[in-house]
């Protein structure tokens, strides 16, 4: 018989009934030496007869306690075995969603003046409504590729991700569509049975030539894929991912159809494989039409197997038995304890022990939703302290977007501040901004004060003095006790006293400066040009290797 474990760290809270067990033994022993050895204590004083019972009663006790734990560590594990036919509606389709989220969407090219990166949210936002029972996904292109939402029949976390879409969400430079592409695959279960499509938005400025290569691979592994393209090809000028350097780009339709042509004419095109890649302009009329019929033969429309039902052979969960018995466990452990107690007031207190026990039970099953939240950030916030921001920003983004979804505002603060404080640890201080400033005015006190405390620490970066100084009397405003905040909103005072001095110190010395001869003054304006060119030419050239980054 086949058994399977959905969690086996969960083991590790094992480890927790050694030191309990060393405890207990001391504890054992301790009351042991307080018992009197002779049988004449037991005779003369009749409540010594459950004094000498009491280190056995707490060794069953102790033994039918950890037997519970036990169980409840097997059923966190996961555990199962056996196998039972489910009935399972299948949609027919699972389409991925990838987003090029670089630098060169920012340019303000597409239909109505939108950017390129708005009027891709739009596009798609058409295409989800026309996909009403199919699976769909979210992923991110930059110069990497990072599921956002896996695959999930639930549109609504899809469409509130469309509205937050922003090159601040991904810290990498460049712009990898190969990357992206690959990713997305990777996201569709392995054997199967729906019909796979990928939907890329994109203007095809990629920076490492990799969009070729990906095409071939999904049309190897039967994977439908088209190109939406948005932009025109005139192009127009965007800001690098340095913020000040600004450069021309443009829609690469035909680099973008070339590749869709390569990859059908390959060889893993000419065995027969099925799949279709095809370039599209989102601005021809019909093209979302196009799209849809590109995507999905006639024979595998979106609607395909709406009313299908298949049978599928799936695990057995025993959780439910590890947790009945866990209760048990742990009731017998209380009545071994109430065991000498021959009145009825000491069963009472037993069975409202047990009782106690199922209530907490009931409890902690109405919550669900919130625990795996909670755990979402928890697993999330370990990413971020492994340095592993990708996944610490997908973690967080997920965690958001269900708690905005189910209300849940404490969590939603919570999903924010980490979001934010992972931008900022990668030096992302616009995107940490925006989060923070997303952060609920009912928030937790603690995370009211970090948040406020934090966009101080992002003002007084960028050279803001007097906007840091609002945000640390926030801080404090949310908390007074705090030190760090006090001593910072303190320098900051200080640096705005010392700019608002250096300001009247030259105001006052232009007067004088005027009264030089004209042969000083000229010689002092033509060194001034001098270091002026000379600086300028430094600048561009540290700066010209942050322009990959659009």
């Amino acid at each position: 018989m086949n058994w399977m474990c959905g969690r086996p760290a969960a083991f590790f809270g094992l480890l927790l009934l050694i030191p309990a067990g060393a405890c207990l033994a001391l504890r054992i022993r301790r009351v042991a030496r307080c018992i009197p050895r002779t049988s004449a204590g037991r005779a003369l004083v009749p409540e010594m007869a459950r004094l000498w019972k009491l280190p056995r009663i707490l060794l069953l006790r102790g033994a039918f306690w950890s037997a519970a734990w036990t169980m409840l560590v097997l059923a966190y594990a996961g555990i199962s075995w056996g196998v039972r036919l489910a009935p399972v509606q299948k949609s027919g389709t699972a389409v991925s969603f990838v987003f090029d989220i670089s630098y060169s969407m920012n340019a303000a090219d597409a239909a109505g003046g939108m950017t390129r990166l708005r009027a891709a949210e739009q596009y798609a936002s058409l295409l989800l409504s026309q996909l009403p029972d199919s699976s769909v996904s979210v992923t991110l292109a930059k110069g990497e590729g990072i599921v956002v939402v896996p695959l999930t029949e639930d549109k609504a976390v899809v469409g509130g991700l469309l509205e937050t879409l922003s090159p601040g969400m991904m810290s990498s430079s460049g712009s990898s569509l190969g990357k992206g592409i690959l990713t997305a695959l990777k996201s569709f279960p392995e054997r199967s049975p729906l019909a796979n499509v990928i939907w890329v938005f994109t203007d095809g400025d990629e920076t490492d030539a990799e969009l070729s290569p990906a095409l071939a691979e999904c049309v190897r592994r039967g994977v439908s894929v088209c190109l939406i393209g948005f932009g025109s090809q005139q192009g127009a000028q965007v800001l690098a991912g340095d913020g000040r350097t600004a450069v021309h780009t443009a829609l690469r339709a035909e680099q973008m159809r070339g590749a869709a042509e390569a990859a059908m004419n390959g060889a893993a095109a000419r065995r027969g494989r099925s799949a279709v890649v095809q370039y599209v302009d989102s601005m021809d009329a019909g093209s979302a039409l196009s799209v849809l019929d590109a995507s999905f033969p006639k024979d595998a429309s979106p609607e395909a197997g709406n009313n299908s039902a298949a049978y599928e052979s799936v695990p057995v969960p025993r959780h439910p038995l590890f947790l009945w018995l866990s209760l048990l466990f742990f009731a017998c452990g209380v009545l071994v304890s109430e065991a000498d107690a021959g009145a009825v007031r000491k069963r009472l207190r037993g069975g409202a022990s047990v009782l106690a026990v199922f209530v907490l039970a009931s409890a902690l099953s109405s919550c669900g939703a919130r625990f795996d939240g909670a755990k979402a950030i928890l697993f999330s916030s370990w990413s971020y302290h492994r340095r592993q921001y990708d996944a610490a920003v997908a973690g967080f983004l997920q965690a958001a977007c269900d708690a905005a979804e189910d209300g849940d505002g404490e969590l939603l603060s919570y999903a924010l501040y980490g979001l934010a404080s992972t931008y900022l640890a990668e030096d992302e201080c616009r995107a940490a901004e925006l989060r923070f400033n997303q952060i609920p005015a009912d928030a937790p006190q603690a995370v009211r004060y970090a948040a406020f405390y934090n966009l101080g620490i992002c003002a007084d970066r960028a050279g803001d003095s007097g906007r840091a100084v609002e945000c640390f009397k926030k801080a404090l405003e949310a908390d007074g006790t705090q030190i760090d905040a006090k001593i910072n909103l303190e320098l900051s005072q200080l640096k705005v006293s010392e700019d608002r001095r250096s300001k009247e110190s030259s105001a006052a010395q232009l007067p004088a400066a005027g009264g030089a001869s004209a042969l000083e003054q000229a010689i002092f304006e033509l060194i001034k040009e001098n270091d002026q060119k000379q600086w300028k030419s430094s600048e561009q050239q540290e700066q010209s290797g942050s322009a990959s980054d659009y």
